[in-house]
């Protein structure tokens, strides 16, 4: 089994997602790569910052550069 870990920020932004097919579609693929079911792609880490657009998006790198460092083992 795989370890999938998420952030308190990431939590809390699928609690507040409206849409429930995605969020459900979101959680499916999560379940799926914890064991090991990767789809298409390679093993990656992947940070996800929502809300963001081009004025915000070298903040937005930094962020996901800052949560990756507290992620790393």
């Amino acid at each position: 089994m795989i370890e999938v870990r998420t952030t308190e920020v990431f939590d809390k932004w699928l609690e507040s997602l409206k849409d429930r097919k995605a969020k459900a579609r979101i959680q499916a693929r999560i379940d799926r790569v914890e064991v090991g079911n990767f789809g298409d792609v390679s093993p990656v880490v992947v940070i996800l910052l929502s809300g963001g657009d081009k004025s915000s998006q070298q903040a937005d790198i930094a962020k996901a550069k800052e949560i990756a460092k507290q992620l790393e083992v």
